[in-house]
């Protein structure tokens, strides 16, 4: 009995696995901001609750290596000279819960990122909010 109640938990469970990287070609030196390099990977798990509704609950990791310009401003507008440039690398990590009705998506999300804010950009940023997706 113990082995069909598995199996059928299997059944009603499916992952999804994902990953991929990302490059910037342009940009450098043009923004306060510039986001070289990142990587992550991440899973989500679907739990069939019935028909086309599940329960889907995920978790991503990722790691991003960014540039951070100092800006003079004190020209009024013209020109554009980077005073000073970090490079860092930061990691980005999220977490989501919720319902996924066919191609419909609501979920509760939470991440830990680098700030994009000027004034604290060496700093990480917690963020909550709520999903809703339409995937084709």
């Amino acid at each position: 009995m113990s082995r069909y109640i598995f199996i059928l938990l299997i059944d009603m469970v499916g992952y999804l696995f994902m990953g991929g990287s990302s490059v910037a070609y342009t940009g450098y030196k043009k923004s306060n901001f510039v986001n070289i390099f990142n990587i992550h990977s991440g899973v989500d798990i679907r739990v069939l609750i019935w028909g086309e509704i599940s329960f889907i609950t995920g978790i991503y990791f990722g790691y991003n290596y960014n540039e951070y310009n100092l800006i003079d401003r004190s020209k009024g507008g013209v020109g554009y000279t980077v005073i000073n440039s970090r490079y860092m690398w930061v990691p980005d990590i999220s977490f989501a819960t919720g319902f996924e009705i066919y191609n419909f998506t609501l979920a509760f999300k939470y991440d830990y990122v680098a700030t994009k804010q000027l004034y604290v950009f060496d700093k990480q940023e917690s963020k909550i909010g709520f999903e809703a997706s339409i995937f084709f």
